[in-house]
């Protein structure tokens, strides 16, 4: 047929020649048919008016909103002249829209700058059907526009919108010949309803003037405060909800949109159920918990716009976890291959998740399926068991605490040094705290409760007062005061450990506190307050010495790592520093002599032949780590040791210096980064000024 109608075109000088020409056919991802064009009418919404997307724009936060041009809304409309619904100045939702991060509001706000009429019509077996009745010829007598009904004449056909579908009046339609269309609303329409439908619709006769009353649901839960989603329907959802909910509610539906990252496999591939590709959160639970995942996650919910997880397998024959062997699939994907060979036993086999969804390979009792899993969780289990592991620890020591009347004053004298530097470091890390969750930095807040949690807490602060806190009454309460906080602010994330924990915690030490901490006493941990620390806790001094000792001691367990110094052998110490770092260093030398297992000398002893004492640096101070007889180290060795370490400083101190030369750095930098270049410059000078003064001593 093709032919014949060429040959005619040909025949009669219609056509000039035939070019064949291949190009891609759009396919069905469903039905996987070719899509052809197919004209059909179509129910739209009237989106570009004013009263819906130049609402949106009106909604957004004034500094997240930038100046554009040449877009469909444009400013002069219904919400400037006040003319609709009602004058922007006066609503309470003018203005109170922001994203996080603030860069997805450019995203919003493209959109409805620029968009067209949508069409709400689809032609599907399932959804919401559209509620209109139609017939050719005059409408049916009594049916005109009012509350329940709108009628509308369009040629010969006549057309009713049931609002609220009540079934007398479709009973009387459908009596007088109309028929509902058959087409469904778009999913995102009805979604976009979502707040509204499910809780009961508001009062159209009551809009735009008040929000409807009668209805206790839909006004206690609707506006709420915060959505959270994915970029990819900041398009789709948010903007329907909010321009609906501004609409049909006069008000928006939530007033902060928080985007959260993409968790992509280790290939930077989006996770899928078809690829096996992504991780079950059960399997998560059941092998690291549910709090270390919750804990995984919201460190990886950085304000990136991805963030990748690799996924590993666990071997259902051993448990041991490992990275599986990749295949490469149609259109370059990287999933695991169907069939995997156990670690340790290359006769076994399993089944991994590509090859059940694929239908590549299936699970038998010899050939089992491995479940997924990722090391990222592995931190969280680690940290969870840190914490059971050190608050068990403190409570064991708390048995006999005396009761606190919250008034507790421990900002004073030399020998609390460590009393109030943890109390600085917890008035620190809440502020820190309330300012990422407030920020929605999620990420930041898990970081910096496992950072004062693992290091300033458990690595110095519960290692300082060990040999004194059964019989300290004021380290006790400290201790309780900062498990207490500890505990509250850690909460969001891991409920569970720290639910058990605050049980525990209130059977030990029923009543604590200390000044300018305030904790109010609760039974379950879940309706515990959020804790309130005065921030003249904030204790600068006291961070800087409790920051020399700490300097002192790393470069103490330094000389013992490299020395191979057994951890329960002690051994003495020494050390050099300006007057202000030494004086400092010998007025806590208990906090030294505990943390480093040593001996505190306030100089160093005289050596006889080539022994040595071994030595590390810490900015200004120098320490000198030796047995009885003074031998660490040859002093030749020691020679080489120094040198060598001051060549590795004099290169640092000249890739710093030509950095900071550079007019490019300097000016375009971030002054931020320009200033920590100086200091680290500062540091390694000094570092090398120390190793020189040791070097010229040898010779």
């Amino acid at each position: 047929a093709r032919k014949a109608v060429v040959d005619w075109f040909k025949q009669h000088g219609l056509l000039e020649e035939v070019r064949p020409y291949r190009h891609a056919v759009g396919h069905s991802y469903r039905s996987h048919v070719p899509i052809e064009p197919y004209l059909s009418d179509q129910w739209y919404v009237k989106v570009t008016d004013d009263r819906l997307a130049g609402a949106a724009l009106f909604a957004m936060a004034k500094d997240q909103r930038s100046d554009s041009g040449g877009c469909v809304w444009k400013s002069g409309g219904a919400f400037d002249s006040g003319h609709g619904a009602r004058d922007a100045g006066q609503v309470n939702w003018f203005g109170k829209l922001r994203f996080y991060p603030s860069r997805y509001a450019r995203t919003f706000q493209l959109w409805h700058e620029n968009i067209r009429d949508w069409c709400i019509s689809r032609q599907l077996w399932w959804g919401h059907r559209i509620p209109v009745w139609s017939r050719a010829g005059a409408a049916a007598p009594g049916f005109e526009s009012g509350d329940s009904v709108a009628v509308r004449k369009d040629g010969e056909a006549t057309y009713i919108c049931v609002r609220n579908e009540d079934p007398k009046i479709i009973e009387q339609l459908e009596a007088a010949g109309f028929e509902q269309d058959p087409d469904v609303l778009d999913t995102w329409f009805s979604s976009g309803l979502w707040p509204l439908s499910t809780m009961g619709w508001p009062d159209p006769a009551a809009f735009p003037d008040q929000i409807p009353e009668g209805n206790a649901v839909l006004d206690r839960w609707n506006p709420t405060n915060v959505l959270c989603t994915a970029r990819e329907i900041i398009t789709l959802w948010v903007s329907r909800m909010v321009m609906f909910n501004i609409y049909l509610r006069g008000c928006l539906p939530f007033a902060e949109v928080f985007i959260h990252a993409m968790i992509q496999d280790g290939h930077g591939q989006k996770m899928s159920k078809s690829l096996g590709n992504g991780v079950d959160p059960l399997d998560i639970i059941h092998g690291h918990g549910a709090d270390a995942m919750r804990f995984a996650l919201a460190k990886m919910a950085t304000h990136t716009q991805d963030v990748r997880m690799p996924v590993d397998l666990i071997c259902p024959h051993t448990g041991r976890t490992f990275e599986p062997k990749f295949i490469t699939i149609k259109g370059h994907i990287k999933v695991a291959a169907p069939i995997q060979e156990c670690p340790t036993d290359l006769a076994k086999k399993m089944v991994s998740s590509y090859g059940v969804a694929s239908g590549k390979a299936t699970p038998t009792a010899e050939m089992p399926l491995a479940r997924n899993t990722s090391v990222k969780f592995d931190e969280g289990r680690n940290f969870a068991n840190k914490l059971w592991n050190a608050v068990r620890f403190a409570l064991t020591n708390l048995e006999n605490a005396p009761a606190s009347s919250g008034g507790e004053d421990l900002s004073a004298p030399s020998d609390t040094l460590a009393e109030c530097w943890i109390l600085s470091r917890l008035a620190a890390t809440v502020e820190q705290t309330d300012g990422a969750l407030r920020a929605y930095e999620f990420h930041n807040y898990v970081q910096g409760l496992y950072t004062f949690i693992w290091g300033d807490f458990c690595d110095w602060y519960i290692e300082v007062v060990k040999p004194t806190l059964r019989e300290d009454a004021h380290q006790q309460q400290v201790v309780a005061t900062v498990l207490d906080v500890v505990l509250r602010l850690l909460h969001p994330v891991m409920p569970y450990v720290t639910e058990q924990l605050w049980e525990q915690l209130n059977q030990v030490v029923p009543k604590r506190g200390v000044e300018g901490v305030v904790i109010p006493a609760s039974q379950l941990l879940v309706k515990a307050a959020w804790p309130a620390v005065d921030p003249a806790l904030g204790d600068p001094q006291a961070e800087q010495a409790f920051g020399l000792i700490a300097d002192a001691v790393g470069a103490a367990r330094e000389v013992r790592t490299s020395h191979k110094i057994a951890p329960r052998e002690k051994v003495g110490l020494a050390i050099e520093a300006p007057e202000p770092i030494a004086a400092t260093c010998q007025l806590h030398r208990s906090y030294v002599e505990t943390l480093a297992n040593v001996q505190y000398h306030p100089k160093l002893p005289q050596f006889e032949g080539k022994a040595m004492p071994g030595t590390a640096t810490a900015g200004e101070i120098m320490v000198y780590v030796f047995r009885s007889d003074g031998g660490l180290v040859d002093q030749d060795a020691e020679k080489n040791r120094l040198e060598s370490g001051l060549a590795e400083l004099s290169k640092s101190i000249q890739r710093l210096k030509s950095r900071l030369k550079n007019k490019g750095y300097t000016e375009k930098a971030p002054a931020r980064l320009v200033q920590q270049t100086r200091d680290e410059l500062v540091a390694k000078q000094q570092e090398a000024a120390t190793l020189e003064q040791k070097l010229t001593a040898l010779k």
